[in-house]
């Protein structure tokens, strides 16, 4: 195994979970504070955002969102999903993670265990998983679920994605998958979907009910 698959190949997830925290709260966190849902709620019409490559223009810290803003979009697409409304604005979201799961400054996205912690903070029932045997288990029994993954278990320097799924009777379509403003899927289960994706290898799974 080469020195760039010796990540995704041979250390367990929740060890890199681990190093994902350090790097967002040592770099990520600006000041306390501001980190929960504003205190008005907007109501607009959801639409997924599934074109993060286009999002050249938005921040997200010293990096875009289209290089680094998976997880947020990941997490913006499952609360439209849960409510059916556009419940907290995309650029609000950014400004939470920016202060708090931001990391490394926003060069390596936003840790996902952040995304877990914010949604147990506001009161979601949300149930997470840093184990590949339980993420088809876990999804199934979820209304959507959010799910980082390595693009290339192989090769590390390809970095993780972190999409949002939603139902389609028993199977899942992904959004935000290929970034380009298209829907992937649907796919029979989360293990049928990282491994239609070729090298693909899970990391952490969130499920919300």
């Amino acid at each position: 195994m080469k020195i760039w698959g010796l990540i995704p190949g041979r250390i367990p997830n929740r060890i890199v979970l681990f190093f994902y925290d350090l790097l967002s709260r040592h770099f990520g966190r600006v000041r306390r504070g501001g980190e929960g849902l504003p205190e008005k709620k907007s109501h607009n019409a959801f639409a997924f955002i599934e074109d993060q490559r286009r999002r050249t223009d938005e921040r997200f810290g010293r990096s875009s969102v289209s290089r680094a803003g998976c997880e947020v979009i990941a997490l913006y697409n499952a609360l439209g999903i849960l409510n059916g409304f556009e419940m907290i604005g995309f650029s609000s979201l950014v400004g939470i993670f920016g202060k708090a799961g931001m990391a490394l400054f926003g060069l390596f996205g936003t840790s996902p265990r952040a995304l877990y912690r914010w949604l147990f903070a506001n009161g979601f029932n949300a149930v997470s998983s840093d184990k590949t045997d339980e993420f088809d288990k876990i999804a199934q029994e979820s209304t959507c679920a959010i799910l980082s993954y390595y693009n290339d278990r192989n090769d590390i320097r390809k970095g993780v994605h972190t999409v949002c799924l939603s139902r389609q009777e028993n199977a899942f379509v992904a959004h935000n998958l290929t970034e380009d403003g298209h829907q992937s899927g649907p796919y029979a289960s989360v293990s049928s979907m990282l491994n239609a994706l070729g090298a693909a290898s899970g990391l952490y799974l969130i499920g919300l009910r």
